[in-house]
C-alpha cells in the first residue's frame, strides 16, 4: 500500500472514462485517516475522479476518529476499505466483533460498506 496519487487517480478515471469503463467507481484511499477529504475538496479533477471514500480501520484503530465534516460534505459514500479486529476471529466472538464494527462504522460516520478479511482462518 501507498499513499495516494491524486494525477494517476485521474489518469485512471480518464482512461477507464476512454475504454468506455465508466460505471467503474473508483474507491480512495487505500490507507488509514481521513486526510484524503481535505485533498478531495482542494483538487476538483480528484474530486470527480474518486467516486467513493474509503479508509483503513476507521474506527477500531487506537487514536482514529469518526469521519469528519469534510468528507461528509462531498457528498460521496464513506467506506471502510480495510477493518475489523484481526484478533478476534474464528468463533462466536468473532462474528460479535464483527457486527459491532459494521455497526459503529455506521453510528459513527455514516458508513455503507467494509471490506473484511476473512473471519475464518
Amino acid at each position: 500500500e501507498r499513499q495516494y496519487d491524486a494525477d494517476w487517480t485521474i489518469a485512471l478515471r480518464k482512461a477507464l472514462d476512454g475504454a468506455g469503463y465508466s460505471a467503474v467507481q473508483i474507491v480512495a484511499a487505500d490507507d488509514g485517516g481521513w486526510g484524503i477529504c481535505d485533498s478531495l475538496t482542494a483538487n476538483p479533477d480528484f474530486g470527480a475522479a474518486v467516486s467513493i471514500i474509503g479508509s483503513h480501520y476507521p474506527i477500531t484503530d487506537p487514536g482514529s476518529k469518526p469521519a469528519p465534516a469534510a468528507c461528509h460534505a462531498l457528498g460521496k459514500p464513506l467506506w471502510t476499505s480495510e477493518g475489523w479486529n484481526l484478533g478476534v476471529v474464528a468463533d462466536w466472538g468473532g462474528a460479535a466483533n464483527l457486527a459491532w464494527t459494521i455497526n459503529t462504522n455506521y453510528v459513527a460516520s455514516n458508513m455503507t460498506a467494509m471490506v473484511i478479511w476473512t473471519v475464518i482462518f
